[in-house]
């Protein structure tokens, strides 16, 4: 796989909307094992644990040079804001 082609299949808006639910489910950990593992995930998680407790939340994102870092922190950001301005589910 080349690491430098961009995937669109991996950002999708309707994936995305699948993702979001976490946000407002009753049982976000279970929805989270249905879903494959994205960086969604993990941003969703991160929101609904802000809303919850109402503490400073972090994602770290790691890995070796040229692994999708700064790709996987734009997705990251991106689905936060888009959240975000749609109210953030579960409020």
């Amino acid at each position: 796989m080349n690491p430098f082609k961009f995937i669109p299949a991996l950002a999708t808006k309707e994936l995305m909307a699948q993702y979001m639910e976490i946000c407002s489910s009753a049982m976000p950990y279970q929805l989270k094992k249905s879903l494959p593992p994205h960086i969604y995930a993990i941003s969703a998680l991160s929101y609904r644990a802000l809303k919850d407790t109402r503490q400073r939340q972090a994602i770290v994102i790691s890995g070796e040079s040229g692994a999708g870092k700064t790709e996987s922190a734009k997705i990251a950001m991106n689905f936060l804001t888009d959240l975000g301005s749609m109210g953030g589910g579960g409020d």
